[in-house]
């Protein structure tokens, strides 16, 4: 496996040495490293950036990163910073994906069902189809005991219409 470069950083190094040329601060608590938003708690020390930048860098080409520092400065939560920005980046641009897939489908079948006569005559008898149904539950939203009762109605006009049956071939 490829391993990033170990860095062993003090608290008073400065971090433009080590970050990459687009890693600018956006305000006192949030930080563009890398084309991703970073959101930090409080204004960030040069070896605070120096180890999201080197987070960022791990996350992005799937390496493993060692940070060597000494106590006190930061790396837990520099780390997790970097990490949930991370993830915040990649779910942003999967969901931004998925939707242009689905998009470039929908318009792939819209195509050919205009393109085919059979599609738009089954795309009108379903949308008609659908149309009725909604005007039937509403009506039934309005009136629930019509439903019942035409229910009832139907069996009874079932039962006479066995019964002449019936009838029928007993002649």
């Amino acid at each position: 496996q490829t391993l990033i470069p170990l860095y062993n950083v003090s608290p008073t190094q400065s971090a433009t040495a080590t970050l990459e040329p687009n890693a600018v601060p956006l305000n006192s608590k949030e930080y563009n490293i890398g084309g991703i938003k970073v959101l930090f708690p409080f204004p960030a020390y040069g070896v605070q950036l120096a180890m999201m930048n080197q987070t960022l860098r791990a996350l992005k080409t799937k390496v493993h990163a060692l940070i060597e520092s000494p106590t006190g400065t930061g790396k837990t939560l520099s780390m997790l910073s970097a990490a949930l920005a991370w993830q915040k980046h990649e779910k942003t641009n999967m969901m931004a994906q998925h939707s242009a897939q689905r998009i470039e489908q929908v318009t792939a079948w819209q195509a050919k069902r205009d393109a085919d006569p059979t599609m738009m005559e089954i795309t009108a008898a379903v949308t008609m189809a659908e149309a009725i149904r909604k005007q039937m539950l509403e009506e039934e939203a309005m009136n629930p005991l019509a439903a019942e009762q035409a229910t009832q109605t139907d069996l009874i006009n079932k039962y006479d219409d066995d019964d002449n049956n019936n009838n029928d071939d007993d002649d």
